[in-house]
C-alpha cells in the first residue's frame, strides 16, 4: 500500500479530517499540473481545522515524512510545513519538526542545500534567542554551531571560497563560547578556505592577462596556480596550448583520471612529477600539500595493486613514498591512505567521514564494506538506530588500512544527544567510552570472518546513539 493512499484512508477515517478521495486520487507520475493539484488539495486536507500556524507545521509534517514512495508529494508537504513552522518556532516540539523537515529537505534538493541550510540558521537562532533555560540555550547553540560548519562546507563544495571564509569566520566566533576544543580545526579549515580564495583570484587575473596578451611565462603560472594551489588539474587541462613544455602535456591528462584507472608505471610518473616539479614550483605551503597528497594518492593506487606486490620495483616505491609522506609531515600534514569501513547496526545506520555521508544500510547479520580515504585525525561517526523496541542500537564498525586496523570495540565513543559537529569534530565532554557488553541475546557470540571486533552498544537503553571514532596519530 502507498504512503499516499494511507494518508487517504486517514483522512477518510477521521484520524485527520475528511476529504473526497477524487480529489486526492491523481497520481504522482502524471501531469506536473496534476500532481502539483493534488498534492495541494492534500495539504489542505491535512491542515484543515488547525487552529494555528503551530499546528499546521506539525500535521504537515507528520503526513509528509513517511512518504518515501511519493517524493513530490513529501516534498510538497515537508516545504510547507517548513513555511508555516519558521512562522513560530518559540516551542521546542515545533523546532525539532521543522529542524528535520529542512534536513530531509536539503538531502532531496543538492541544487539548494545552501538556501535550506540558511532556513535551518535562521531557524537556530530564533531558538538560541527563545531558550527559556541555560541548557536551552546550550543546546541551541550547538545546533547553531552545526549549521554554521554545514554551512561552511556546502560554499566549500560549491568553490564558493570568499563565502566559505565568511562562514568559517562565524563559527570561529561561535565556537569560542560553544566549542572552544575544536577551535584548532576550524581554524585550519578557514585557513584553506582562505588560501583557496586568493588562488581563485589569482588565476581569474592571469586568465585576463592571457585574453589581453597570450603569454607562455603567464600560460605556465596559470597552469602552476590551477594544478597545485587551487588543486584543479581539470581546469589546467584547459589552459595547454602547443607551445607549452611537454612534461605539461604530457602529465595533466593524466591527472585528471582517477589513479586506479592508470598502469602502474604511469601512476608512478605522474606521482614523481608532482613530488618534483610541481612541489619545487609550488609557492606556498598550501600548494605544496595539494601537490604531495596527489603524489601520495598515486603511490597508494601502486602499493594497493595486488600485481604489484612481488614486484622488485616495490621496495623502491615504497622508499618513494615514504619520503613523500616525511615533506607532508614537515608541513604539519600528512598523506589519505586508502582504507575498508566493514559495518552492520542492530537495526539501521549512517555512516559520514570528516562531515560527508559516505552510506547507509539496515540489519546486523551482514557486514557491508566502504572503501574510503582516511589520515591520521579524521573523525569516523555513525548514528546507530534501533528501530525494534528501542532497546539501544548495537553498532559494529571495524576500520582496516594498509598497516592499521582499529577493530570494532572499545576505541570509540559515544552520545546519546546528537552533538554539535559531531560528523567533524573529535569526541567532546559528553562522549563516554561505549559498552562492549552484549544486550541483544540474538547476537551472542556473533563473529564475522572478514572483520575483528564486536558489536557496541550504549551504557543505556536508547534508540539512537551517535558514535565517534578518531583515527590515531
Amino acid at each position: 500500500m502507498s504512503y499516499r493512499l494511507t494518508i487517504v484512508l486517514l483522512l477518510v477515517a477521521g484520524v485527520f479530517p475528511t476529504a473526497p478521495l477524487a480529489a486526492l486520487a491523481a497520481p504522482a507520475s502524471g501531469p506536473m499540473d496534476k500532481a502539483q493539484a493534488a498534492n495541494e488539495e492534500l495539504i489542505k486536507q491535512v491542515i484543515a481545522g488547525a487552529t494555528s500556524d503551530k499546528d499546521r507545521a506539525i500535521r504537515l509534517f507528520e503526513a509528509g515524512e513517511p512518504l518515501k514512495d511519493d517524493p513530490a508529494a513529501q516534498r510538497a508537504l515537508l516545504t510547507r510545513a517548513v513555511e508555516y513552522g519558521l512562522k513560530d518556532v518559540s516551542e521546542a516540539s515545533v523546532r525539532a519538526k521543522v529542524l528535520a523537515a529542512i534536513d530531509m529537505l536539503s538531502a532531496q534538493d543538492e541544487d539548494n542545500a545552501t538556501a535550506w541550510l540558511t532556513k535551518k540558521l535562521d531557524v537556530l537562532r530564533a531558538a538560541a534567542r527563545a531558550g527559556a533555560t541555560a541548557e536551552d540555550k546550550t543546546q541551541a547553540a550547538q545546533q547553531l554551531l552545526g549549521a554554521l560548519v554545514d554551512l561552511a562546507n556546502a560554499a566549500e563544495r560549491a568553490r564558493l571560497w570568499d563565502k566559505a571564509v565568511d562562514w568559517w569566520q562565524e563559527v570561529m566566533v561561535t565556537a569560542k563560547k560553544t566549542r572552544p576544543e575544536a577551535l584548532p580545526e576550524y581554524r585550519s579549515r578557514m585557513e584553506w578556505a582562505k588560501h583557496f580564495d586568493a588562488a581563485a583570484r589569482q588565476a581569474a587575473d592571469l586568465v585576463a592577462k592571457l585574453k589581453a596578451k597570450d603569454d607562455l611565462r603567464t600560460r605556465l603560472l596559470l597552469l602552476q596556480v590551477q594544478t597545485a594551489e587551487q588543486d584543479d588539474p581539470h581546469a589546467a587541462v584547459k589552459t595547454l596550448t602547443p607551445e607549452v613544455p611537454e612534461i605539461w602535456r604530457t602529465q595533466l591528462p593524466l591527472a585528471v583520471q582517477k589513479p586506479e584507472s592508470l598502469s602502474v608505471p604511469v601512476c608512478r610518473e605522474l606521482s614523481r612529477w608532482y613530488a618534483g616539479a610541481v612541489v619545487k614550483d609550488s609557492r606556498t605551503d598550501f600548494g605544496r600539500v595539494i601537490a604531495l597528497r596527489r603524489a601520495a594518492a598515486g603511490y597508494n593506487r601502486i602499493l594497493d595493486d595486488k600485481a604489484f606486490a612481488a614486484s622488485p620495483d616495490r621496495k623502491a616505491v615504497l622508499g618513494e613514498f615514504a619520503a613523500v609522506e616525511s615533506q607532508l609531515a614537515k608541513l604539519g600534514a600528512s598523506a589519505p591512505r586508502p582504507a575498508e569501513i566493514y559495518i552492520c547496526c542492530d537495526d539501521a545506520y549512517d555512516l559520514y567521514v570528516n562531515g560527508s555521508g559516505v552510506g547507509n544500510g539496515w540489519g546486523f547479520r551482514t557486514l557491508r564494506k566502504f572503501e574510503v580515504k582516511l589520515t591520521p585525525g579524521d573523525v569516523i561517526a555513525v548514528r546507530g538506530r534501533d528501530e525494534n523496541g528501542g532497546r539501544s542500537a548495537g553498532l559494529f564498525c571495524t576500520v582496516t588500512m594498509r598497516d592499521l586496523t582499529l577493530p570494532s570495540g572499545k576505541d570509540w565513543r559515544y552520545s546519546l544527544k546528537q552533538p554539535a559537529n559531531w560528523t567533524t569534530a573529535g569526541p567532546g565532554a559528553g562522549d563516554r567510552p561505549v559498552s562492549v557488553t552484549n544486550i541483544a541475546p540474538e547476537h551472542k557470540g556473533k563473529r564475522f570472518p572478514e572483520a575483528p571486533g564486536q558489536f557496541m552498544w550504549a551504557a543505556e537503553a536508547a534508540p539512537m546513539v551517535f558514535f565517534k571514532l578518531v583515527v590515531p596519530k
